[in-house]
């Protein structure tokens, strides 16, 4: 099997936990907190930042590829911290459910795109943290310390990272607190993973994968 392929099986194993976790937890949770502030009332509905949101499924896809061929490294780190981010984040839904009434789009096109993508999201709950701005914050991090990375490259990851992270205020996929509480959330999760690589030899999982 080539290392493509196992890369490959990787993500669609990381991802498909991720799924399972995420909506899995549903089942063990009760009253729902509103975490909407007044605050986000004055953030405006901007329909089409919809095409900037949905970069993060193409971006959690490539990114961990590129930090492969750039830093084996860098690349464990990431998966432990994005690993640890889903499974630590499950807990934390169960812990304290969050919710908040989204807006009403427009009957545009973009509007109606919008609203497909709300219907992906079911029950618009598992807010805090949010998971796309946990990743976009490890994506962040990952692309600054991982030296061998073009700098185009490095530019390109961040640029979309941070355009994912307004993009969730803009389309009302996520209130300001989801955002902020990922800020210390993915800095646990990157340091347990960063810790796991330099302190504990999780390069040993490359080897274990034959990677």
């Amino acid at each position: 099997m080539s290392t493509f392929v196992k890369l490959i099986i990787i993500e669609a194993v990381v991802l498909g936990v991720q799924i399972l976790l995420y909506f899995g937890c549903e089942i063990f949770q009760h009253n729902f907190h509103n975490v909407e502030r007044p605050i986000d009332k004055k953030i405006p509905l901007v329909p089409w930042t919809v095409t900037v949101y949905s970069l993060w499924f193409p971006m959690i896809a490539v990114f961990p590829m590129v930090l492969y061929y750039f830093s084996r490294k860098v690349y464990v780190m990431y998966q432990i911290s994005i690993i640890l981010s889903n499974l630590l984040s499950t807990v934390v839904y169960i812990a304290y459910p969050t919710t908040f009434e989204r807006e009403t789009p427009p009957d545009t096109f973009w509007g109606r795109l919008l609203k497909f993508v709300y219907a992906a999201s079911f029950k618009g709950i598992n807010c805090a943290p949010s998971l796309h701005c946990v990743h976009c914050y490890i994506t962040i991090f990952m692309s600054l310390i991982c030296v061998p990375l073009l700098p185009g490259l490095k530019a390109l990851f961040i640029a979309v990272a941070l355009g994912i992270i307004i993009s969730t205020q803009l389309t009302k996929q996520h209130v300001l607190i989801d955002a902020l509480t990922a800020l210390p959330f993915s800095a646990v999760t990157i340091a347990l993973g960063v810790c796991a690589v330099n302190l504990w030899g999780g390069m040993g999982l490359l080897a274990g994968l034959g990677l």
